[in-house]
């Protein structure tokens, strides 16, 4: 249970925006979260500014449920953007923290969450590295 804080950095790829609805689920090692969609909860922005080239996005999010230490997250998309057949996004990282616990990973991502480039996939399993 808790609030958790999560920072998405969309990296500076030519075409690694999105529009698509991006969604977040946390494991952790006495449970999980649900899937949380993450379209339009970002503080002072509007809904098509999120994931955008460069820019990290900051979203505060609440679990109603225990799930323990942090152990992974899985993020993705719908692949789902007007006007095109596909909706690619470049991932460079992701960050959560749980301010009143004092905790905080890092999952760094590097990739494409695209059908159409790298692998493939529109949804990855992240693992917490050291600062």
């Amino acid at each position: 249970m808790g609030i958790f804080h999560i920072k998405i950095t969309t990296g500076n790829k030519f075409g690694g925006s999105t529009q698509a609805n991006v969604y977040i689920v946390l494991y952790g090692d006495q449970g999980s979260s649900d899937r949380i969609l993450l379209r339009n909860m970002a503080s002072d922005s509007r809904d098509d500014e999120n994931f955008q080239l460069g820019k990290t996005d900051e979203f505060v999010i609440e679990i109603n449920k225990e799930i323990g230490k942090l152990l992974k997250i899985n993020i993705g998309h719908d692949n789902m953007e007007a006007g095109v057949d596909t909706a690619d996004w470049f991932l460079e990282k992701v960050e959560v923290s749980c301010p009143h616990a004092n905790f905080s990973w890092h999952f760094p991502c590097h990739e494409w969450l695209a059908m159409d480039k790298g692998d493939g996939r529109i949804e990855r399993d992240l693992y917490p590295q050291p600062a």
